[in-house]
């Protein structure tokens, strides 16, 4: 891959969407790693963006940092799945010999590329994934954690599909296992895949074909403000339901990209009757008798499920 020519190159996938508050700070925790070979940043742009962006990205394309560079690729896609996709194919299209995705809100720390694809290269592992640490707006740690990676068996795909805990930001994959995720997504062409939980989607479809580890000497500072998708649900009853459709639509494509053996689809059936019940909870106010009646099938049809593990 790289040998003989140097350090690896990585390209890192910044997707920007009214940005312009926060990605200053992400782009130059890039461009100060310590990490000697070269970093080539790929920045999807929306242009349907109403904020400043734009002007900031303007000062980063003739950046002058060495062994950096930054490249704007303007689009118009709904979501940040299909920027993502356009982000992975701009870097797969490029000599990158790793792809890292860094959410434009957040910071790397300051060795984290140096550290994290040393470990890749001594361990042979091609998907490579931290636990975030979570900062305030300002940057300042809170001291606490969005999710906690499990230490026994932390690549347990059935466990996976219950519930999500690799953070999409941060994750270090090597090409030819990026390549074979992007293939695959490649499959999800229909608008009904626009806003799905990507984080969650790529991982169980790398835990499969690629060779997952979680790295645990590094960290990825991932801010709470008042946009985050996942903090910020709170009592909206609408937000809660459009984050429950968008876990069922990524359990949905993991179906239709990934042949499941047995303990896969079981956990599968239980995660999918799981949301469904969740959301069914949620429209029972809003409902009479009929609504009560289907969300207790459900109930009684996830524990037969359960049951079955």
């Amino acid at each position: 891959m790289h040998r003989g020519r140097g350090l690896p190159r990585v390209s890192v996938i910044v997707r920007a969407y009214n940005s312009e508050r926060y990605i200053r700070r992400a782009l130059d925790s890039v461009l100060a790693q310590s990490y000697a070979g070269p970093i080539d940043i790929i920045v999807p742009y929306d242009r349907r963006t109403t904020d400043g962006t734009a002007q900031i990205l303007r000062a980063y394309r003739e950046v002058k940092v060495p062994n950096r560079t930054v490249t704007i690729v303007e689009h118009i896609r709904p979501g940040t799945f299909r920027a993502l996709q356009i982000g992975l194919g701009y870097a797969l299209g490029s000599p990158a010999d790793y792809i890292l995705f860094l959410d434009s809100d957040d910071m790397l720390d300051e060795i984290y590329l140096e550290r994290i694809i040393d470990t890749s290269l001594r361990s042979g592992a091609t998907f490579l994934f931290s636990e975030s640490e979570l900062i305030d707006e300002e940057g300042r740690p809170l001291g606490s954690r969005p999710v906690e990676v499990p230490r026994k068996d932390p690549y347990n795909v059935a466990r996976l599909i219950g519930g999500n805990w690799v953070n999409c930001g941060g994750t270090l994959i090597e090409r030819g296992c990026a390549a074979e995720i992007a293939d695959r997504l490649a499959h999800l062409s229909q608008t009904y895949f626009d806003n799905i939980h990507e984080d969650w989607l790529i991982a169980m479809l790398a835990f499969n074909i690629c060779r997952p580890l979680f790295v645990d000497d590094v960290r990825y500072y991932y801010r709470i403000h008042g946009r985050n998708t996942v903090f910020n649900a709170g009592g909206d009853r609408y937000k809660s339901m459009f984050n429950l459709e968008s876990h069922l639509k990524t359990l949905v494509a993991y179906d239709a990209l990934v042949d499941m053996d047995a303990r896969q689809r079981r956990a599968w059936e239980i995660s999918v009757l799981r949301r469904q019940q969740v959301l069914l909870r949620i429209l029972e106010g809003r409902g009479g008798g009929a609504m009560r009646f289907v969300s207790l099938v459900s109930r009684v049809a996830m524990k037969a499920a359960e049951l079955l593990i």
